[in-house]
């Protein structure tokens, strides 16, 4: 009964371990290995204009200027308002229809 659920999660597992083998972009740029940062987001973007984008906003929050003087911390006011609204609604929903909870 527990082998088809255990060979589904071995599986996922394996996977994730194959695929996503990579640091996310932010940590190497963060930490001095821009070459790799950059060879990673050509696999992701595949456009130089959005590398560039990105590379640009990344050398802005290694400066410590972000490009925003908006704290990124979320209260619970915010949670509830217009930006987060559906995506705490579809959350919600699948908690509460979840057959195994």
């Amino acid at each position: 009964m527990l082998a088809l659920p255990l060979l589904t999660m071995g599986l996922q597992t394996i996977c994730l371990m194959v695929v996503y083998t990579s640091e996310t972009p932010k940590y190497l740029y963060l930490n001095d290995h821009k070459e790799e940062c950059e060879e990673l987001l050509y696999k992701i973007y595949e456009s130089p204009a959005a590398v560039q984008k990105v590379m640009t906003k990344l050398d802005e929050l290694k400066r410590g200027d972000g490009g925003s003087s908006k704290s990124s911390e979320v209260t619970w006011k915010d949670l509830f308002g217009r930006t987060y609204i559906k995506a705490v609604l579809v959350v919600l929903s699948i908690l509460l229809n979840n057959p195994s909870s």
